[in-house]
């Protein structure tokens, strides 16, 4: 219900809220908020008529918050997954205090198809879709005793009845919204908050050319990619500098789809190397455009503003691909770059993700282990397939068409401290757990090989080095190998059989509603809870009860017994050398200290040209490794027979 306009103050008092999520230390400037602000702000006919209380950004107490809009004309939410119940619940309690402040929700959890979502949260009297800021300056200047039917863009209900204004058409130039760092949006929120680590969220154009279904990046910015002008990033990249933001975060969809991205980029690496500001810059990279793609990450990679390139494949099923209509996205082009960053030594990882519509065990479980023989060995992400409001796969003809079954879970994000929240407003998201292309037990036996690839081939390398081993000699498929553990295994290996056991309850709780995280140390022996993956949680209990020699043991167990299943072998000893080289480099990462391995083969050069697909041959004959220093860097060995310093091509522990 609306408030009745003549309630409302000529000069109006507005307070935003985008609360944003946490992580190791770090927050987000409230940039959704900053562009509303500045964008009312630039076009008012009477700018002077609006006073913005500074934007809250951080989770409090809901009392706190709600005190915190007294005195408020206008209350303004930006609605993420990780603050809407939260947000809305604030929302809620100050229309029942206040019933005359209007109440406004914007952002990608607010639906386009927007009538239940009215109807289910009376309080909320407007919300604003798509591009937010020309609405919301309207409502604004309609006030007091405005007409919302003259607006574009919102919904709203009004005497029980459902209206919908068509979205307004896409700001075109965007140099008509003005910076929010620029026109001093932020100055007092980080003037009263100088202790907070901000993290910058950046806009060099807006837009996407793809549709994919399980998001909704394409389908809020209806395709066309539009840039912001080359004066005002320049002008932001120095704002950046001057109030030594460390992360830059690009809100960019397809950073490198247009040629001009390889200049900001450089533009970044020279602010950095002068002042050392930004120290990184995050992108999501762009899809096709293969050499500028390589040129830009390997440039951010070699100037440390970026740790690893990005390759975000999602499946390599072309059903799968045909369903998230990604069929238009070159697997070839991934195939290259991967093929480059590895000959270049530029760490790679690549985004997976499991349970999408069209995909079974079968072809999710042959396309992990190809992704990895075409050489990812750094890392693979995995994320759940989450639904969206405004993505196509938040549909209910989509579902419908693919059977999608979901369940809520709580929100949580990887590595972040525990916090109970004390106000019963924890977060959920709806994760995809079944589909019409596999089963609800399919998806607990995908999430279970996905840890176990975590594991044992990229999490600490555990047993990378055993397993590359194996698939290069003697041609045993990485889905053969990680197979071998998902099933009982005889009483010499009863740790294994454990973790497989841990990880299927786990998986089977998560397909039912529960966190698929673990509460744990960050580091071993730490007092510090975090939510960890299954596969970290699994990783540091190994450490924690001293058991990494029997997990060694008990893995050449696993492997033996395969081998003889597959009528295969290895020379003598050449198996256990592989399983003693990756526990020490194991251990000197793990805890800093010097070693020495003798080993009956050159295992460690063999090992370093695997990864950098520069092949070494394996040779017999004694050797003695050893890292004979404390710390860093733990990416050489030394030879001890002839003192030599052995580096490996792409850095382990990155």
């Amino acid at each position: 219900m609306l408030p009745p306009m003549g309630q409302l103050t000529a000069s109006l008092i507005i307070r935003l809220m985008q609360v944003n999520q946490p992580h190791m230390g770090q927050i987000y400037l409230p940039y959704a908020a900053g562009l509303l602000e500045s964008y009312v702000r630039g076009h008012a006919q009477n700018p002077s008529r609006y006073t913005f209380l500074p934007p809250l950004f951080r989770r409090m107490a809901l009392e706190q918050a709600v005190q915190a809009f007294r005195l408020v004309d206008v209350a303004g939410f930006s609605l993420y997954t990780w603050n809407s119940r939260f947000s809305l619940a604030v929302a809620q309690e100050l229309k029942r205090r206040q019933p005359q402040t209007l109440i406004v929700v914007g952002g990608p959890e607010v639906p386009e198809r927007s009538e239940a979502f009215l109807r289910a949260q009376p309080w909320v009297d407007l919300c604003v879709h798509a591009e937010g800021e020309r609405s919301f300056l309207a409502l604004l200047e309609a006030l007091p005793g405005g007409d919302w039917a003259g607006i574009a863009g919102i919904s709203y209900l009004k005497a029980g009845a459902y209206f919908r204004q068509a979205n307004t058409p896409r700001i075109n130039p965007l140099e008509d919204i003005p910076s929010p760092y620029l026109s001093g949006a932020f100055d007092l929120l980080m003037k009263t908050h100088p202790s907070e680590d901000w993290i910058a969220l950046w806009e060099t154009n807006r837009g996407c050319p793809f549709s994919c279904s399980f998001c909704d990046w394409g389908s809020a910015t209806r395709s066309k990619v539009l840039g912001f002008g080359d004066a005002r990033l320049e002008a932001e990249i120095g704002w950046f500098v001057k109030h030594r933001i460390k992360v830059v975060f690009s809100c960019d969809a397809n950073f490198g789809i247009l040629k001009r991205d390889q200049q900001i980029t450089e533009a970044m690496v020279q602010a950095h190397q002068k002042h050392g500001f930004p120290q990184t810059f995050v992108i999501q990279n762009t899809k096709n455009v293969t050499d500028r793609a390589y040129q830009i990450q390997k440039r951010l990679c070699e100037s440390g503003l970026n740790q690893s390139a990005t390759l975000s494949l999602q499946s390599l099923n072309p059903e799968v691909l045909k369903a998230i209509r990604r069929e238009n996205i070159s697997l070839q082009s991934y195939r290259e770059l991967q093929i480059r960053f590895r000959r270049d030594g530029v760490p790679t990882y690549t985004d997976m993700i499991v349970g999408l519509p069209g995909e079974s065990y079968d072809s999710f479980a042959d396309g992990i282990a190809q992704v990895i023989s075409e050489g990812q060995h750094h890392h693979i992400r995995y994320f759940n397939c989450y639904v969206l409001p405004n993505a196509e796969l938040g549909d209910p003809a989509y579902q419908a068409e693919y059977g999608v079954e979901f369940v809520s879970i709580p929100y949580v994000f990887s590595n972040d401290a525990v916090s109970e929240s004390r106000d019963g407003l924890g977060e959920q998201q709806q994760m995809v757990v079944a589909c019409k292309s596999y089963s609800r037990e399919d998806w607990v036996k995908m999430k279970t090989y996905a840890w176990f690839s975590e594991l044992l081939h990229f999490n600490r390398k555990l047993l990378q080095l055993p397993l590359m081993l194996l698939n290069l000699e003697l041609g045993l498929s990485f889905r053969t190998l990680f197979e071998a553990y998902m099933r009982p295994q005889p009483t010499q290996a009863w740790m294994l059989e454990d973790i497989w056991r841990f990880f299927l309850r786990k998986a089977r709780a998560a397909s039912l509603g529960e966190t698929p995280f673990c509460l744990g140390p960050l580091v071993s022996n730490s007092p510090l809870q975090v939510w960890l993956e299954a596969h970290d949680y699994v990783m540091m209990g190994i450490l924690q009860s001293q058991s990494l020699d029997a997990f060694y043991q008990q893995n050449q167990v696993v492997l033996e017994n395969l081998l003889q299943e597959q009528g295969l072998s290895l020379p003598a000893g050449l198996l256990q050398d592989s399983l003693s080289l990756s526990r020490s480099l194991f251990l000197g990462q793990a805890h800093g200290q010097p070693w020495e391995l003798r080993l009956g083969w050159n295992l460690w050069e063999f090992y370093q040209g695997l990864l950098s697909d520069q092949p070494v041959p394996l040779r017999p004959g004694a050797v003695v490794y050893c890292k004979d220093w404390a710390g860093p860097p733990y990416d050489q060995l030394q030879e001890k027979s002839n003192h030599k310093k052995i580096k490996n091509f792409i850095n382990l522990y990155n």
